[in-house]
């Protein structure tokens, strides 16, 4: 099956991601009730689209299994941020953060999308359930996705959610980010020419509080702008 190819950049945010959301449900469908995982169902955006956002969001792939998927709504964007109105960890994890550093209203206006829209409880699970070549076929899909819908919203800056979403997305040299007590926490990249931050999973990171409010004020640092100018200086 051929990848298709994401649309050219357009103004009508609603033309874009109807077609993503299609194209997406068109290969989930595809799949057919040979591969366990199908049942799980997949997710694309947890909060709705708009153009230019100072803030693009960029996670893993939804967790959960098949109870957490519901066709009718992850047909279509939610109609408010998911990581504002939502319980589970990574969502109240998000919200901690972005309450801490005072920066909820750049959460809410953020726009949120998985490297991988296809719904697992965790990725060892991915990685065992799927076939290697579908799974490389899905992932390059996705991927391809999320290049085209970066394009079309034109964000101003990236956060990468996880270490596995940033390497997917990372164009080129990382520079690491070290507490002063010298423990890596951050990194800092390119994604499409945008400055990229990756941290590592906000619900399952094992920082002390003082490494936590080192974090959180790199954090508020890049969602403010301030490290839009810094070039990455090493390979990491």
């Amino acid at each position: 099956m051929l990848i298709p190819l994401v649309d050219p950049v357009t103004s009508d945010l609603r033309v874009v991601t109807r077609a993503m959301y299609e194209r997406t449900e068109g290969l989930w469908r595809s799949l057919g009730a040979d591969y366990p995982f199908r049942e799980n169902g997949f997710a694309l955006l947890y909060s709705p689209p708009q153009h230019a956002p100072e803030l693009l969001i960029v996670g893993t792939n939804p967790g959960g299994g098949a109870g957490a998927f519901d066709l009718a709504t992850e047909s279509r964007p939610p109609m408010q941020h998911e990581y504002l109105t939502q319980s589970y960890p990574l969502a109240r994890a998000m919200r901690t953060h972005f309450e801490k550093i005072g920066r909820v209203a750049s959460l809410r206006d953020s726009v949120k999308i998985n490297v991988l829209f296809f719904r697992t409880p965790s990725m060892s699970l991915w990685d065992e359930q799927v076939p290697r070549e579908l799974r490389e076929r899905l992932e390059r899909f996705c991927l391809n996705e999320v290049h085209g819908l970066v394009r079309n919203l034109d964000p101003r800056r990236v956060l990468a959610e996880t270490s596995y979403a940033f390497w997917r997305v990372c164009e080129g040299q990382a520079e690491e980010i070290r507490t002063t007590n010298g423990r890596l926490v951050a990194r800092l990249g390119r994604f499409d020419g945008r400055p990229l931050l990756g941290i590592g999973h906000p619900s399952r990171s094992r920082l002390s509080s003082e490494e936590r409010e080192e974090l959180r004020g790199m954090l508020r640092s890049f969602v403010d702008g301030e490290m839009d100018r810094e070039q990455p200086a090493q390979q990491s």
